[in-house]
């Protein structure tokens, strides 16, 4: 699939004098010759926001839709569309339905100062909540909250409408589905979460505070039992307050501050909840309404961010919910954006390999190919590297239990070159000849993150920060770097995913398990595997107590010592929780040590020979980690500081810096790069030399 600007409107919605949508753009003649020489490389099918025709109460204008149509569609019979349709409110709702607007924690809670800063709401142009770099409306009042039922109840009326709309109009059959968007950038994210600054957090809004108290008093089901499970006893329906999820400076001195083990902290556990299960009804809402109106076409949206900050607040954590839902088909992420450019791993937003178990899964790629805008750190330079980063980006999905993608041009021209479009045609080719043959894994290599726990910890930069890193982002693309493939589920998925392959697995943020959950789990793993735990793992085991990360990784922890760390050799994160040391005891070897000499980083050795390492300041590089899983026995295919996506059809190989080695295969095959055109018969070696930041992409041949 394609994705092109054609059809971007602003958000909230923007009128010319006669009352029709304005677009951001509107020269489409560089996107509509990106489509065509798209379409000549073999992609059918394309994708591009398309305005939901809801421009005012009780209002629809569709020329905006229909111009998206004509220019997409038009003389091109064979092409299929997947529109992306933005369902946040119009300016004149907003102005109508105060009580149901996004307020931040600063912002006002009253009906008529929320409606005063609403008024500003149509300078409000840009999704994020900026405009000409200014925060508007000071950013405390946003576009409506996500609980909000009388949002859902005219969104889904202007749904059905646009639908019906569509399903008039000459190009009905090439629609082959719908994406639903709202929130910032249209990925189901709630209004702020983007921002490291508190003034863009809320939410405070008048019905969503109200529709919080509400499942509240169902979840407990009276008031009394909500005051003890809040340990509030004169909490009542008119001093209830929505609590806020932001509170850094409790985080850094205590574990049990940071991971809500206080009585008080349920409301905050709570309130996770309920802003991931308010996000995910939402998107089942629409679904419900398009698997109606159209049929039964395929629906699904963004969610499942794992890897950005603020998850929780975000509401991405009700994945299970949505999974199985019947009301969604689909779910997609953007491509991950930290350390994302040439000779980089590359990498995902959220544990794809968990979604496309019962989902299929779209990555959206966002790659900075050399003809995109200077600037950006991930931006490719030359041909050379847009090759590799396009390599790796197809790879890393075919290798993903045949994953699915778009290629992406946010800005303009990005694809506008027939070098590129040499290269697209052959990755078309090359998908289908792949796809065509059974997918079978060949990692040995496990990483683990854990949506849950996030439920039950404080925000933490530090622990996920998106394209500005953290200890989760930082781990994933070191351990890309070893020289084997890695795979990545949830650990709710390791009752179901067969372990017996994995010899080194890495839980990231295994902080809370349900009883007995680890128990089963650890049943599962060879006895022979090295395991690398992070932090406090099993420190809710299900309820608080330092003495769990015993019980889960046989190590007691207890908090730093120390007054400060500085090690230069460690993870781009931020400090802003609670630093913990582990007990030294006569059992375990000290890998590493803080500079005061207290103990970071330990291992102990079972009686099978398996390995437990605890890193209680995660910050393990690809060289320490090459060396863990070599001695784990992982099966390396390149060298240290090389990226690998592989399967049993192929081996693609990313190296960050120049390499020259012979690559041993497992037995004798049939090779050839599909980048190059090189064969090789029978054999189990290759010669490989690369420059730094290249590509190798080896199909074997059945």
């Amino acid at each position: 699939m394609f994705w092109s600007r054609i059809g971007f409107t602003q958000n909230p919605t923007r009128l010319d004098s006669s009352g029709n949508p304005l677009f951001y753009d509107n020269d489409f003649s560089t996107a509509i010759r990106e489509n065509s020489a798209f379409e000549k490389a073999g992609v059918k099918i394309f994708t591009s926001i398309i305005h939901n025709g809801w421009t005012g109460v009780n209002k629809y204008n569709y020329t905006a839709v229909d111009s998206t149509l004509n220019i997409l569609l038009k003389g091109h019979p064979d092409r299929y569309y997947l529109p992306r349709i933005k369902l946040d409110v119009p300016t004149e709702w907003a102005l109508e339905n105060p009580e149901d607007l996004f307020v931040n924690f600063y912002g006002p809670r009253d009906k008529n100062d929320i409606l005063t800063l609403a008024e500003k709401l149509e300078k409000y142009w840009d999704t994020a909540g900026w405009s000409g770099g200014v925060p508007v409306n000071e950013g405390l009042v946003g576009l409506q909250s996500f609980s909000s039922a009388k949002w859902k109840e005219d969104a889904g009326k202007a749904l059905k409408r646009l639908i019906k709309h569509l399903d008039a109009s000459p190009y009905a059959d090439q629609i082959i589905g719908y994406h639903i968007a709202f929130g910032a950038c249209g990925e189901t994210v709630r209004w702020g979460t983007w921002s490291m600054s508190d003034v863009a957090k809320g939410d405070f809004g008048i019905n969503h505070r109200k529709a919080f108290y509400n499942w509240c008093l169902k979840k407990y089901g009276t008031l009394e039992s909500l005051q003890e499970a809040w340990s509030d006893s004169i909490l009542d329906e008119n001093n209830f307050e929505v609590p806020f999820l932001f509170d850094s400076l409790k985080n850094k001195n205590c574990l049990r501050d940071f991971f809500l083990a206080r009585e008080e902290d349920q409301r905050k556990i709570d309130y996770n909840v309920f802003l991931s299960q308010t996000t995910a009804d939402a998107i089942e809402y629409f679904g419900k309404i398009v698997k109606e109106e159209t049929g039964g076409k395929p629906v699904g949206s963004f969610y499942g961010y794992l890897f950005v900050q603020n998850a929780a607040y975000s509401g991405q954590l009700a994945i299970d919910q949505l999974l199985n839902s019947s009301w969604v088909d689909f779910l997609t992420l953007p491509k991950a954006y930290y350390r994302s450019a040439p000779g980089w791993a590359g990498g995902e937003q959220g544990p794809s390999l968990s979604f496309s178990m019962k989902k299929i899964f779209i990555d959206e790629l966002d790659n900075r190919t050399h003809l995109s805008n200077p600037g950006d750190i991930s931006r490719a330079n030359n041909m050379e590297e847009t090759r590799s980063v396009l390599w790796r980006e197809v790879a890393k999905n075919l290798s993903y239990r045949n994953q699915n993608w778009w290629w992406m041009d946010l800005g303009s021209g990005w694809f506008d070159d027939s070098l590129i479009m040499d290269e697209i045609s052959k990755l078309v080719k090359l998908s289908k000849s792949v796809r065509d043959r059974k997918w079978n894994n060949i990692s040995e290599i496990l990483y683990v993150i854990d949506d849950h726990s996030f439920y039950r910890m404080n925000s933490s930069y530090g622990f996920v920060n998106g394209s500005r890193g953290g200890i989760i982002n930082e781990m994933e693309s070191e351990l890309k770097l070893v020289g084997a493939p890695v795979d990545i589920y949830r650990l709710c998925d390791l009752n179901d995913i067969t372990l017996s392959q994995y010899k080194l697995i890495v839980f990231a943020n295994a902080f809370h398990f349900e009883k007995g959950q680890w128990e089963r789990i650890r049943n599962r793993i060879p006895k022979t595997a090295t395991i690398i735990w992070n932090y406090a793992a099993g420190i809710r085991n299900p309820d608080f107590s330092v003495t769990n990360v015993k019980e889960v990784t046989g190590f007691s922890i207890e908090p730093y010592s120390g007054t400060k760390v500085d090690i230069s050799n460690g993870y781009n994160i931020l400090n802003d929780f609670p630093l913990i040391q582990i007990v030294s005891d006569s059992e375990q070897s000290v890998l590493d040590k803080y500079p005061d000499g207290s103990i970071m980083t330990s291992l102990k050795i079972n009686n099978e020979g398996g390995k437990t390492i605890l890193c209680a300041y995660p910050n393990l590089k690809a060289s320490k980690l090459r060396e863990m899983a070599v001695d784990a026995g992982c099966y390396m295919y390149a060298p240290l500081n090389c990226t690998v996506y592989a399967d049993n059809r192929f081996i693609g190989i990313f190296p960050k810096e120049a390499i020259h080695y012979n690559l041993s295969l497992k037995e004798k095959v049939n090779v050839t790069d599909a980048i190059i055109g090189k064969s090789w018969n029978n054999i189990d070696e290759i010669p490989v030399k690369m420059e730094a930041k290249g590509a190798k992409f080896l199909v074997i041949e059945e």
